[in-house]
């Protein structure tokens, strides 16, 4: 049960994450009329298709930004650090539950990265003694096994390791790592305590996109898909995502650099109805994104309104 798997609110994510949202997008456009008439090629230059519908011809992006994005420590540094820490940490506190919070406070990791703190992580838990500065905080504590596993019983259950993550961290955007020895369980949770940058990266992203992926010969649409972002992990406003996407639009809309833009599209993961389906006698997954859209029409697109898909909100962009 206790794999070697690091914990975390963030999904996979890579190139094959980035074709199913194409495929996602084609058959919407293609669902809305339009009609699918060049598609770009992996690693080039320009948008990922060009569709018509009668006499109109719009440039389609799809983004699938990374759910890492902007966040204080990426999947890959708390990977790398854990499973150090797996290979090095030689059990010391028989029949304890371990906790070793690993805080990271500052701007900038220490000077020597993964190393210097598995270094400083391996020293405070051998001697059970707090460290303090600058770019890292250890904190060590150790209870009592037996009631651990009274209060979190069914530890070969799928849910176990996910259930327990929750009850017992830090914060949100944390990572946590189970080591099981014979007869003790460390509990390694590492949090970057550094402000979240997520909003801001993803308005990076549009302006890039806008400006770079298109010929600006056409109307275009961009289509940003976000992979599990939970409403707490960009706001803690409760309307987040209704602020947050008009914010999104704005910036899209209110520069002559993206004029061309005649549509922004939302959808998330954590919004998407997911279902399972009998195919050819098999139990098959299924994503239906109907209902689950959030789109806005740029009224300051240069090509004049192009409807791509509907309905879409039109924004005031002043």
């Amino acid at each position: 049960m206790f794999r070697r798997r690091v914990i975390s609110e963030i999904l996979p994510n890579g190139r094959l994450c980035n074709l199913d949202h194409e495929f996602r997008t084609a058959q919407s456009l293609v669902g809305f009329g339009w009609n699918i008439t060049h598609f770009g090629f992996c690693g080039e230059p320009g948008p990922d298709f060009i569709a018509e519908r009668g006499a109109i011809e719009v440039e389609v992006e799809s983004k699938c930004p990374s759910p890492e994005i902007g966040l204080g420590v990426s999947y890959e540094f708390a990977a790398r650090l854990m499973a150090r820490l797996s290979r090095e940490l030689k059990s010391q506190h028989p029949f304890c539950l371990t906790t070793i919070q690993i805080e990271l406070p500052g701007q900038v990791q220490p000077a020597g990265g993964v190393d210097d703190i598995k270094r400083q992580v391996l020293e405070s838990y051998s001697k059970i003694e707090d460290f303090d500065s600058e770019a890292l905080r250890v904190r060590v504590e150790t209870s009592s096994l037996h009631e651990f596993f009274a209060r979190f019983p069914n530890a070969q259950s799928d849910e176990w390791l996910h259930t327990t993550f929750n009850a017992i961290r830090t914060r949100e955007g944390d990572y946590g790592y189970f080591i099981r020895r014979s007869e003790e369980l460390i509990f390694c949770n590492l949090v970057p305590m550094r402000p979240n940058q997520q909003a801001k990266k993803i308005m990076k992203l549009v302006s890039t996109t806008c400006e770079r992926q298109f010929s600006k010969r056409r109307p275009a649409l961009l289509w940003l898909h976000l992979q599990g972002l939970e409403p707490g992990q960009i706001d803690d406003d409760p309307d987040w995502a209704t602020h947050f996407f008009k914010m999104l639009a704005r910036h899209a809309f209110t520069s002559e650099r993206r004029n061309h833009v005649s549509s922004l599209v939302f959808t998330s993961d954590t919004e998407l109805d997911h279902q399972h389906v009998s195919h050819r006698e098999k139990d098959r997954r299924y994503v239906n994104a109907a209902g689950h859209l959030k789109g806005y029409d740029n009224q300051r697109c240069r090509f004049g309104p192009v409807h791509i898909l509907s309905p879409s909100f039109s924004l005031n962009a002043t």
